[in-house]
């Protein structure tokens, strides 16, 4: 028999003990989330001049997520984290308890997140609630909230008669991100396990992520010449470090150690306090930073 980790007990180990309370107009969203067995969501996802693209979201309280687009599948099932591109047909698997601990904190999906955690809400800066708007038919308060050290802000919508998020928006680098509920619906029942099981479908190619999709440094590079320069150049040196060079690099890196390197510690959610000044990095560069040390660190 399989062992099912639950995400909530996971998440004690990557989050530090709460020294807030939560925000007073989000208490109610918080808890509602944190006190249900099963979440489901109808939603679109649209990212800067993109088309909005509609995805589905199942959450279980029991530690199993799953969300769906017309184009990918993210699946989390208690042991395994599965991707699939719907596109190529292609899909991954990877076991690993802090890679799921972290999906519901992509930017797409962090307004949910408390399902999971509420300790992230805990340590938000206080809210600041704005105009009052109707959003897919419902009426919303706009509340503002800082995230992280760095701080990302995200622009809530949440909805005056349930009290629950129906929508944000947020930067991720330099593109808008808008994400609006046709429909949140929380539940005391628990999901059925069959929800969360996979089947790929027909000539799917399974992806060996390590072996045929591991980043190099070309691409960690990129990221880090984007975003930490030129704070951490040859010439500046701010802090005693640099990332123009490898080995400047692999100072803050344990090949094959993510969680332990602090290069990603620094630049990870839920409080990132790097790039200092400027907004966090995205979770896919978060995670190309992730594959890159955890498949060797190579040149």
């Amino acid at each position: 028999m399989r062992f099912l980790f639950p995400l909530a007990l996971v998440l004690a180990l990557f989050f530090p003990t709460p020294q807030k309370p939560v925000p007073a107009p989000l208490v109610k969203h918080v808890d509602t989330l944190s006190k249900a067995e099963t979440l489901r969501a109808r939603f679109t996802v649209q990212r800067g001049a993109f088309a909005p693209e509609e995805h589905t979201l199942v959450y279980s309280r029991w530690g199993s997520l799953k969300v769906e687009s017309a184009t990918q599948l993210l699946l989390w099932d208690g042991t395994k984290v599965i991707r699939l591109d719907k596109r190529k047909n292609e899909y991954s698997e990877g076991e690993g308890l802090a890679e799921a601990a972290r999906l519901y904190l992509e930017p797409h999906l962090w307004g949910w997140s408390a399902f999971f955690d509420r300790k992230p809400w805990e340590g938000l800066t206080p809210a600041t609630q704005g105009a009052k708007r109707v959003v897919l038919g419902a009426r919303v308060t706009e509340v503002l909230v800082r995230v992280g050290s760095a701080p990302q802000e995200f622009r809530l919508m949440v909805e005056d008669a349930t009290g629950l998020v129906r929508a944000w928006t947020t930067k991720v680098g330099a593109e808008d991100l808008l994400v609006m509920a046709a429909s949140v619906e929380v539940s005391s029942e628990s999901a059925d396990a069959s929800e969360f099981a996979f089947s790929p479908p027909d000539g799917a190619k399974k992806v060996e992520r390590a072996a045929s999709t591991a980043p190099t440094f070309a691409d960690v590079q990129g990221v880090l010449r984007a975003r930490c320069l030129p704070c951490h150049s040859r010439g500046s040196r701010l802090g005693g470090h640099e990332f123009e060079t490898y080995e400047g690099v692999m100072r803050v890196v344990k090949a094959g150690e993510p969680d332990g390197s602090l290069l990603v510690k620094v630049v990870s959610p839920p409080n990132p306090v790097m790039p200092q000044g400027g907004a966090p990095l995205s979770g896919e560069q978060v995670r190309l930073l992730r594959d890159w040390i955890a498949a060797g660190a190579k040149r």
